[in-house]
């Protein structure tokens, strides 16, 4: 997810039904630019090496989402696609296999797949002040992790169904909160206050608080370590030393 806003203009985006290195590439309809999906950044056109500010995301169950959001608004369910497909199918099952396997339909440079993950390991990317951390939410499991991203403080909280991921700010108030996993809870140890996967305090002092979204990104391992050489692979600390 980006900001469409490019120095005041904002663009129309489109798919151009193009791939790059097995990743999707975007038009936008104002300089016709092509967009390569996974680092924001124009690769043909007149935008060529601009890139969009990426916004905070998250990806969870729907019942996760509905539950904290109870009047968010959603597409119709008999709604269809092109091709004729619903939305309550999912096109893409089994897709990580074929990624692992070696055997896209389109041609995936394995050769520059960075190889501490396989290539369809799912992955949240974290963006503050111009560096970016990777986080490999299969290998993190059900857990908090405290960082410093540009300088600045943010946590992740990580599940192993899925898996997902959500990072956001830790401080509120003035505070810098440092969070851990508790009994299958997530808790801040400066007040004892549980928070929801969504980054909302729901018991304890800080009840209806809620932390700022971190710019993420949730995506294969391959498309990641090919489009953002740059990232820093966080590194998982030793077992008895995970929270």
């Amino acid at each position: 997810m980006y900001s469409r806003s490019i120095a005041g203009e904002v663009l129309d985006f489109g798919n151009t039904s193009a791939l790059i290195e097995n990743s999707l590439v975007m038009f936008d309809h104002q300089t016709g630019s092509y967009w390569y999906q996974v680092n924001g950044e124009a690769i043909v056109g007149e935008l060529t090496g601009t890139e969009l500010e990426p916004l905070a995301s998250v990806t969870v169950p729907w019942r996760v989402w509905r539950d904290e959001h109870p009047d968010t608004m959603i597409l119709q369910r008999e709604q269809r696609v092109p091709g004729n497909y619903s939305y309550l199918q999912d096109l893409f099952r089994g897709y990580d296999d074929v990624i692992n396997s070696g055997e896209t339909s389109f041609p995936l440079p394995y050769e520059r797949v960075g190889n501490e993950l396989r290539p369809a390991d799912l992955v949240l990317t974290v963006q503050v002040n111009g560096e970016q951390q990777v986080y490999p939410l299969a290998n993190l499991g059900d857990a908090v992790t405290n960082n410093v991203i540009g300088e600045e403080p943010i946590v992740v909280f990580s599940q192993e169904a899925g898996p997902l991921g959500s990072a956001f700010f830790r401080e509120t108030n003035g505070q810098v909160l440092t969070f851990s996993y508790r009994d299958g809870e997530i808790v801040d140890e400066q007040t004892n206050s549980i928070w929801s996967f969504l980054g909302t305090a729901f018991d304890g002092p800080l009840a209806g608080e809620r932390l700022r979204p971190a710019p993420a990104r949730r995506a294969f391992w391959f498309s990641v370590s090919i489009a953002l050489d740059d990232a820093e692979l966080f590194q998982l600390p030793a077992v008895d030393d995970r929270q």
